[in-house]
This record gives structure tokens, C-alpha cells and sequence, in this order.
């Protein structure tokens, strides 16, 4: 086990009233936490908050999410583990922050790597198994496409839904995303990407209030993937 301090220090920008702020380590902070989650109440603040933890945690990849109560305005907000930003941005009554870290045992000091992965609250995509693709022999070549499809419940196309490729690499035996592309899905709910065949890959869709991840390891060029939003 590994001492990790959190830090979260916030300021309210447009909301003058009391609020509940939360916090969960390692779990979903629901956006009625204050109700349904009392357990992770640190307390009510006005105008700002700051918060300081010091836990335990065994090595591997851990987040901390923080919301506030906040239905008027919104709360700009930073979180730290180790002194290390891991976190940073806006939070409103349904967008929560969350930060993201890789723990790892070092000779002398724990090793600590932040991750810049989800900052808003999430909303998982289902999605049914690849459906076509050939076969490609290449390695990174262009013209080898990712194709994603994406949905919303109704069956209607998410047009002009904003889509985020990370590659996933590895360090040691954690996994991790690296950014790559940003990117908007067409009329048709149609987005392409350029990938490396047998690379596994994280894709983030963000519509409106609707936000959604899977993860992917295409073995193909034109690889496709269908997914709705839940």
C-alpha cells in the first residue's frame, strides 16, 4: 500500500448558494450523490472549498471524481494526487470531474503518473460485435481505417457527434491512453479513422449532454464498429 494525498481546491463562478460537495475514489460518483451516495459527502461550501485526503492504495491505475451540488452557474476546480495535477475544469449539477493515475512501487519513492482520460461524466456505449472488414497485412498504413457508427436510442444517427481515438499503450503491466486524433462524425452518424492493425484503441463520443467509451482492437483495414448510445 501506498500513501497518496488528494488534494481538491475549487471556486464557484456564478453561484452564490451552499452546495454539496462529493467525492468518490475508485467508484461512480452519481449525480445525486448527495442523496443516493451520502458516504461521499465532504461538506457544504460557498463560494470555494478546499479538500485534502491522504489514503491508502495498492499499485495499479486509480481516479478520483468530484462533484458539486451546483444547479445555478458552475465550479472551476483542480485535483492533485502527490502534488501532481491530475485533473482540471468546469463541474455543473451533471458534469463531474474525474482525474486518473497510474501507482506504481519505485526503490525509493512510489511512482505516481497522471492520466488525462474522461473529465466529464460518462455515459457507457453498448455496442454489437464487428460486423466486416478485410484483412490487412500491412502495419501502419494509410488507408487502413477504424469506421465507427454511431447511434442514438431512438435509432436516429448521432450527426455531428464529436469522437476521440486514444491509443492504448502499456507501461508495465497498466494501461494507459495516448491522444491521437479528434474528429466529427458526418450526417449519417459515420466517423473514420487511420490505425495500426492489432493496437487496441479507446474510442470517447460526445454528443450534447451524451457521452459514451468502448475500447477496440481492430485485426482488419475497414474494421467497423456499430455502436448506441445508452
Amino acid at each position: 500500500m501506498v500513501n497518496v494525498k488528494i488534494v481538491i481546491a475549487a471556486t464557484a463562478v456564478g453561484d452564490p448558494y451552499s452546495r454539496f460537495h462529493g467525492k468518490a475514489i475508485d467508484e461512480t460518483l452519481n449525480t445525486d450523490f448527495w442523496v443516493s451516495q451520502t458516504y461521499t459527502i465532504l461538506r457544504t461550501a460557498t463560494g470555494t472549498l478546499h479538500h485534502e485526503q491522504t489514503v491508502d492504495l495498492k499499485a495499479g491505475r486509480h481516479t478520483v471524481e468530484y462533484g458539486v451540488s451546483c444547479f445555478v452557474g458552475k465550479w472551476v476546480a483542480k485535483i492533485t494526487a502527490n502534488g501532481k495535477e491530475i485533473a482540471s475544469g468546469d463541474i455543473t449539477i451533471d458534469k463531474h470531474l474525474v482525474g486518473s493515475f497510474l501507482l506504481g512501487p519505485g526503490f525509493l519513492l512510489p511512482i505516481l503518473i497522471p492520466l488525462q482520460i474522461p473529465i466529464l461524466k460518462a455515459r457507457v456505449l453498448t455496442f454489437p460485435p464487428v460486423l466486416k472488414g478485410f484483412l490487412s497485412k500491412g502495419k501502419s498504413n494509410p488507408g487502413c481505417p477504424l469506421n465507427v457508427n454511431i447511434k442514438f436510442p431512438t435509432g436516429a444517427p448521432a450527426a455531428y457527434a464529436t469522437v476521440d481515438l486514444f491509443r492504448v499503450d502499456r507501461f508495465l503491466w497498466w494501461e494507459h491512453d495516448v491522444s491521437i486524433r479528434r474528429s466529427m462524425t458526418d450526417a449519417l452518424g459515420n466517423v473514420a479513422f487511420e490505425i495500426i492493425p492489432n493496437t487496441k484503441y479507446h474510442v470517447r463520443a460526445t454528443s450534447g449532454i451524451k457521452r459514451g467509451d468502448f475500447w477496440t482492437t481492430p485485426s482488419y483495414c475497414n474494421y467497423w464498429v456499430y455502436a448506441t448510445f445508452s
